[in-house]
């Protein structure tokens, strides 16, 4: 039970999959319970000193006793004199050693803030929107994906992909803090980008986590950074497949719109990038499983009865720097919302082509392979 807004599986603590929020004074009672087994309206929180049962309700203020502390409690004088010296800072604050130039100075040694290399060599006008052709799946992910499945806050582990980059980096396990912590550094947040324990990549069975698998690779299975990395390195265009509310805050106040970058949370941002296919640009040959069949394609007129608000999809195209997608092949291509409808035909029932261990003849002989 907790009183903030980080209700995420596993973000107060990782063993603790349950997280529920409540006002203050609720989560006081609960604690007091000491159990969420616990009826507040016939059980009781304890006895009083003559032995009969004290529940909420008697002790559960009213708004005029509320209002009454209030009054007698808090003045506008009280901020005043608190903020009048708040950009002073105390004697430890300004003994700190800090720079004198007008821009920041980037400590290259720093694991907290590094500087991040997004706009390195980005020209004044941007590049034309090119085709994502022959990209591989990352990830096949459900409905409700949230920014803290995309970019997790939690805790670091130490055999994680940021847990060895910190390690490399001489930092002891006890000092590893939190990925929130350390948003500043883009190679952590990169490295735990898909990292939340509770992750579930339906190109794995039973499995849960940051993992996938690495189709340059066997298939075996890796982290999701580690097989992005291989991927990148052989020229090979990615793709996220995930269903509805994509990118939700928490909770969701609406469904995002199909193809975004993240939003609710700058770090969550961080790993991923926008689609480069747009209304101009087309998704040609994604391959979901290239061990069982050649790469995927759909044929238009199956496509039509699925819309495309099914799925969203995710593009995770970054290689080498100034690289371009392979050239389209145009005898075979998806475009955005294809791609998207593509992979619904096997949602509607819950699965996925590759959650069903391979498509089936019927599909392959209706387009997909």
């Amino acid at each position: 039970m907790l009183s903030g807004n980080r209700n995420f599986e596993g973000r107060i603590s990782p063993d603790v999959k349950m997280n529920y929020l409540a006002s203050p004074p609720l989560v006081v009672a609960y604690a007091i319970a000491g159990t969420m087994d616990h009826d507040f309206d016939i059980d009781p929180l304890g006895q009083d000193q003559s032995g009969k049962d004290v529940f909420l309700r008697d002790i559960w203020p009213t708004s005029e006793e509320i209002e009454a502390v209030i009054a007698t409690s808090i003045s506008s004088e009280m901020f005043k004199k608190d903020y009048a010296t708040v950009f002073d800072g105390d004697l430890r604050w300004k003994s700190l050693d800090t720079p004198t130039g007008k821009t920041f100075e980037w400590d290259p040694q720093s694991t907290y803030v590094r500087k991040p290399p997004y706009f390195d060599g980005m020209p004044r006008q941007p590049k034309a929107v090119v085709d994502i052709d022959g990209a591989r799946v990352l990830a096949v992910l459900g409905d409700s994906i949230t920014t803290d499945h995309i970019s997790p806050a939690g805790n670091i582990k130490a055999d994680s992909p940021a847990g060895k980059y910190l390690a490399d980096h001489g930092i002891e396990r006890v000092d590893f803090n939190s990925y929130g912590s350390r948003r500043g550094n883009h190679e952590v947040m990169i490295r735990g980008t898909f990292a939340n324990i509770r992750l579930k990549n339906l190109l794995l069975s039973d499995v849960s986590g940051g993992f996938t698998r690495d189709f340059l690779n066997n298939g075996e299975q890796s982290t999701i950074y580690d097989a992005s990395m291989n991927y990148q390195a052989k020229g090979v265009a990615l793709m996220i497949l995930a269903g509805k509310e994509y990118v939700c805050p928490h909770p969701p106040p609406r469904p995002p719109p199909i193809l975004t970058s993240s939003r609710g949370r700058p770090g969550a941002a961080e790993g991923t990038s926008p689609p480069t296919a747009s209304a101009s640009g087309r998704i040609n040959n994604v391959t979901q499983d290239p061990l069982q069949r050649p790469p995927m394609h759909a044929k238009q007129s199956r496509l039509k009865s699925h819309p495309p608000t099914h799925r969203h999809t995710h593009s995770c195209w970054s290689p080498a720097e100034g690289s371009t997608p392979p050239p389209s092949n145009e005898s075979r291509h998806l475009t955005a919302e294809s791609a998207l409808s593509a992979h619904a035909c096997g949602a509607e029932t819950g699965t996925s082509p590759s959650a069903r261990g391979g498509a089936t003849a019927a599909e392959r002989s209706e387009g997909f392979s």
